[in-house]
């Protein structure tokens, strides 16, 4: 028989254990967390690519040069010149003022900005030459720039942004092996400088190629 002695200690932890048990059961249980998201949801731009890439013009004007190309342009800028197949600045887009005169030597509206689109003769040039000869002619080798490197519609395009008394970003577009165009956007630093820099950007990136006529 067993003993008193040995009997307590065993019904002692046999309780013990009981009311763990109990204790354990009552317990409230708390639901899992929600893990936070590593990526939280960012504010899309208006004229940010869709999920098939594209972009969003609805809200812009297009012109159109017969024969030679379409660019587009948002509908709060004013569009002036237009009608030359080569030379300088044969068209130009204005933001704000048009009369702030925004250009390689300053401007007078922070908030005022240009964009200018060139067809000039590549004159026997490779577009590797062009973009030599542009760097050469603007001193971009001793300025500090930003490249991009990028594809227009499968035609090679270089776009540059730079300081040179005011903001310019240049992007130079290989048209065919005669012509390429150049496409200067300017800037002013004020409030809405980031709006203005992405619709430079998106103007230069509407660029398309027309067939070229004689």
């Amino acid at each position: 028989m067993f003993s008193k002695k040995k009997i307590l200690p065993l019904t002692v932890l046999i309780l013990l254990l009981a009311f763990m048990l109990m204790f354990t059961g009552c317990a409230p249980r708390t639901a899992p967390q929600a893990e936070p998201s590593a990526d939280p949801a960012k504010p899309v731009d208006e004229q940010a690519p869709d999920e098939t890439g594209q972009v969003d013009y609805s809200n812009f004007k297009e012109y159109t040069e017969p024969g030679v190309y379409t660019i587009k342009y948002p509908e709060d800028w004013a569009l002036e010149g237009g009608g030359q197949r080569l030379g300088y600045e044969i068209l130009a887009f204005y933001k704000a003022d048009p009369d702030a005169n925004l250009g390689p030597h300053g401007g007078q509206d922070p908030n005022s900005a240009k964009v200018a689109v060139s067809i000039v003769a590549k004159e026997g040039k490779s577009f590797e030459k062009v973009i030599q000869d542009y760097y050469l002619d603007n001193d971009l080798e001793n300025k500090s720039k930003v490249e991009e490197e990028l594809v227009i519609d499968g035609h090679q395009a270089l776009r540059v942004s730079y300081t040179y008394d005011s903001p310019i970003i240049s992007m130079l577009l290989d048209i065919d092996e005669v012509r390429y165009a150049i496409i200067t956007g300017y800037h002013g630093e004020g409030s809405e400088k980031e709006k203005l820099i992405r619709e430079i950007k998106l103007i230069q990136e509407s660029f398309r190629v027309l067939t070229l006529q004689s």
